[in-house]
């Protein structure tokens, strides 16, 4: 198990349902700075977050913009965009930690 720490703004509004088990769950994207490259423009990586039950109904008040830090389990992810395999990364989070 990899656990990850994030740090950023929200990129979207949050999405949020309930499972057929009844499940809460709610999912996001970070944007996190990750420094600057050789030439001083700024880097950005996007994360996506994913939370359960209680975590999930706090990520679920959040709005895109909104500044937080997340922890949790850190996943590789795979994807088909357009015909394309691509690949991303996930946290599924046990904490989180914002203004509001």
């Amino acid at each position: 198990m990899l656990s990850a720490l994030a740090s950023g703004t929200l990129a979207r509004d949050p999405k949020s349902g309930t499972s057929a088990n009844g499940t809460r769950w709610a999912n996001t994207t970070i944007r996190c700075s990750t420094g600057n490259d050789r030439e001083g423009n700024a880097l950005t990586s996007f994360v996506t977050i994913l939370a359960f039950n209680d975590v999930a109904d706090r990520l679920a008040k959040l709005a895109k913009g909104d500044a937080v830090s997340v922890q949790g389990n850190l996943k590789q992810t795979e994807y088909v965009k357009d015909g394309e395999t691509r690949h991303g990364l996930e946290i599924v989070v046990n904490g989180i930690l914002s203004a509001h």
